[in-house]
């Protein structure tokens, strides 16, 4: 059975990417209401949006317990696991939501939260299915309800570190970009092994290494 979390470990430069993009998505579409962000993690992709746009209602599903009890305090969270639809659309019930957001890139989670996304929504993909993976996009006459819904893929964390780096800076420097808060853990050099398998386990965000005691 799939476990959310594996797959957030969490990365400044691929969620800018998907915060750029749904920001634009936001301010081209006043009649955004509703966002879904599945896989949510620690909540810190929405508590960025969230910051931006604090009218909005954000919604998460995450499986994992430690990364949920952090998450419910920025959105409304669905405790789930991703591949159990019946469980999902009990909680869910009629529920559509104009930005979906998917950060696991499997692909049960994008079949069985596409159902979701209101008729004029938009779908954005942000994890990476593995090579080979098919995405299966349940009922396709579905896709054309409403004004037609989108379903794009982000840039997928590539990045230029001559350009990303002094936009990171100047995002922290203009306090949108918190850094406090995707550092979650720190540890010296001698705990190293520690720190891998924290990094393994989901449950952490950006880990930083002490090398000297400077």
């Amino acid at each position: 059975m799939f476990n959310l979390k594996a797959s957030y470990s969490y990365q400044p430069e691929i969620n800018q990417v998907a915060f750029d993009l749904i920001s634009k998505t936001i301010k081209n579409k006043k009649d955004i209401k509703n966002i879904l962000d599945v896989g949510c993690g620690y909540g810190l992709l929405s508590k960025q949006l969230k910051r931006a746009y604090p009218k909005l209602n954000y919604y998460g599903i995450e499986h994992a317990k430690e990364a949920s009890q952090s998450s419910q305090k920025i959105l409304k969270l669905l405790r789930s696991d991703i591949e159990d639809i019946s469980l999902i659309k009990r909680q869910l019930k009629t529920q559509k939501f104009d930005v979906i957001i998917d950060t696991t890139g499997n692909p049960t989670a994008i079949k069985n939260t596409l159902p979701f996304l209101s008729g004029n929504g938009r779908f954005i993909l942000v994890g990476q299915p593995k090579p080979g993976q098919e995405i299966v996009i349940p009922n396709g006459n579905k896709m054309f309800d409403g004004v037609g819904k989108i379903l794009q893929a982000t840039q997928g964390g590539k990045t230029s570190p001559t350009e990303d780096i002094p936009r990171y800076v100047n995002l922290h420097k203009s306090g949108i970009l918190d850094v406090t808060k995707i550092i979650t853990h720190t540890f010296t050099l001698d705990q190293i092994n520690e720190a891998f398998d924290l990094l393994r386990s989901g449950h952490a965000g950006r880990i930083m290494i002490k090398i000297t005691n400077n």
